[in-house]
């Protein structure tokens, strides 16, 4: 029997922000990298070109361009 306990109320955001928050921690640990074999998209298990749709969607900046900061998966 186990029971399930309530989480604290800040530890549960909403899906689109989760999903922000995981994408950014990959990018991070890839090195800003999508696609490739140590890429965002790699780790996360996708396809490139649907991380890409689901970071457009999300807001999220991606590119050559994109400016780099030392915590993006904080800053949103």
């Amino acid at each position: 029997n186990t029971a399930w306990k309530q989480p604290p109320a800040d530890c549960i955001v909403p899906l689109g922000q989760a999903m922000t928050r995981h994408i950014k921690m990959a990018l991070i640990k890839s090195e800003g990298r999508v696609e490739g074999p140590r890429g965002a998209a790699d780790i996360l298990g996708v396809n490139p070109s649907t991380l890409r749709s689901k970071m457009s969607k999300l807001g999220i900046k991606f590119g050559r361009k994109t400016k780099k900061t030392n915590c993006p998966a904080v800053n949103h």
